[in-house]
């Protein structure tokens, strides 16, 4: 299997678990007013069975995992060190700092892994405009803005439908961003380029 197709295998991986722990969700999961973080920890009005909440976490260590991996390959192949670095340190601090929103510290955690990722956007949407590739340019700012909102939305404690669709679209955007700029980027061939 090509190392190229990891992070596309880890995400499908990733939303069929997310699907199944949704659909076994008590009373259904909401998509319109469910976070994703209904799914990681029991609230004290809504008890989660563990059994739902371990195929949910596994679903985001297999989403952080394939991004992780992402960021890592487009590190390697990255035009220049400044630009490999700050992809290597940012972006696998953001799926890292986001695998642990199911934990005590989500408000701490997400807002580090917020920033970091914002960080790897911006390295990537440079080497993106090195490359001229407009398309995956703006879909990058589609993303970013989804980022914003969503932002907005949290810090601003406006929680409820509004936080709920935008979180999902910021997901969705952000992830198909970030594969469609990995297919793009990293080049069929990939054995063992390393930066000297």
């Amino acid at each position: 299997m090509p190392a190229r197709l990891i992070p596309l295998i880890g995400v499908g991986t990733a939303v069929v678990l997310f699907a199944i722990a949704t659909s076994q969700f008590p009373g259904g999961y909401h998509w319109t007013h469910d976070y994703i973080c209904t799914l990681l920890r029991s609230s004290p009005d809504r008890l989660l069975p563990s059994k739902i909440r371990m195929l949910a976490i596994a679903a985001v260590l297999c989403y952080s995992a394939a991004l992780g991996f992402l960021y890592y390959q487009l590190s390697v192949f990255s035009p220049t060190r400044f630009l490999g670095k700050t992809l290597q340190i940012a972006g696998i601090a953001s799926v890292v700092y986001g695998s642990f929103a199911m934990t005590v510290i989500h408000d701490l955690v997400v807002t580090i892994s917020f920033i970091s990722s914002v960080i790897a956007a911006a390295a990537l949407m440079h080497w993106l405009y090195l490359r001229r590739a407009h398309s995956l340019l703006l879909l990058g700012a589609m993303a970013l803005m989804a980022q914003g909102v969503t932002a907005v939305l949290f810090y601003g404690r406006h929680f409820g439908m509004a936080l709920s669709l935008a979180q999902k679209v910021e997901i969705a955007l952000t992830t198909g961003w970030l594969l469609s700029s990995h297919a793009s980027l990293i080049p069929l061939e990939t054995k063992g380029r390393e930066k000297t």
